[in-house]
């Protein structure tokens, strides 16, 4: 089961980052376009039967969804692949990480990588984007929604707590389900980092045990 957390783009670690800490969002569009940096395309989802390996352990009455106020950021910050990270200034951590999670289901790596803080140094957007390249070509996209229904359908109910100095963390019970004979219940904290008035995903950290400190 520890394959479930390392969810989306470059969760597993295997984009290398560039050792300049960085206190600041990356900023859509600007310096990007001069390099001609990978921008955000449509995805086409493929079609037909796939063998999704989570699927049996989706509970069907308990579903990762976003709220309604969550869905309007959601199509506001997607909407022609803008990602303006402008409109969660000020808005509550969950909603943030609710959307995050929205936008690895639906493949907008772009839109990942803007609300991505990198604590331990920068990690390119190519270096992130070749890491979405690989990680579609190895495994079903329609998985994520899978995973997303495991790992995170009570994510809106998790308690976020600020630990002061921007950081902080949402503790919320992530896997609660029946494998087999085995009952398995996780305990996770995903950490944000506070950054322009604003919370964002802490890539460095992630997702850690609730009883680790």
């Amino acid at each position: 089961m520890a394959c479930i957390f390392l969810f989306f783009t470059a969760c597993s670690g295997n984009v290398e980052p560039i050792l300049e800490p960085t206190d600041s969002i990356p900023q859509p569009h600007e310096p990007d376009e001069i390099s001609e940096a990978p921008r955000q395309e449509e995805v086409v989802f493929p079609t037909g039967e796939f063998e999704d390996h989570f699927e049996t352990f989706v509970d069907p009455d308990n579903l990762f969804e976003l709220t309604n106020e969550q869905q309007a950021l959601f199509e506001e910050y997607s909407r022609d692949f803008n990602f303006d990270i402008s409109i969660f200034q000020g808005v509550d951590p969950i909603d943030v990480a609710q959307v995050f999670i929205e936008c690895g289901i639906n493949g907008l790596w772009e839109g990942e990588y803007y609300l991505s803080y990198f604590e331990f140094g920068t990690v390119s957007k190519e270096a992130f984007h070749r890491e979405f390249l690989h990680d579609v070509a190895t495994q079903d996209i329609r998985m994520r929604r899978s995973v997303a229904n495991i790992s995170f359908p009570n994510l809106n109910d998790g308690t976020f707590f600020d630990l002061g100095g921007g950081s902080g963390y949402i503790e919320f019970l992530s896997v609660d389900a029946e494998f087999g004979s085995d009952h398995y219940e996780a305990m996770l904290r995903l950490y944000m980092r506070y950054v322009d008035d604003t919370w964002i995903i802490n890539r460095s950290r992630f997702l850690q045990p609730a009883e680790d400190n």
